[in-house]
């Protein structure tokens, strides 16, 4: 039982891992509002929120 739970944790952390850059992307979008053109400012936050993956997830896995 303890096998099949991390087995399911590391894949939840998995899927976790490849949408945090689009939904995070999704969000800031979202609140800058229809009048900001994020254009090619878009890259370089994916670019940067990227970067912090690990550290991003650690802390919303640490309930931070």
């Amino acid at each position: 039982m303890e096998r099949q739970l991390a087995a399911e944790n590391k894949h939840l952390v998995e899927k976790f891992d490849t949408k945090i850059g689009d939904v995070v992307a999704s969000y800031i979008s979202e609140s800058l509002g229809s009048g900001v053109d994020l254009g090619a400012q878009m890259q370089f936050i994916v670019s940067n929120l990227e970067s912090h993956k690990e550290d991003i997830k650690k802390d919303l896995l640490n309930g931070v």
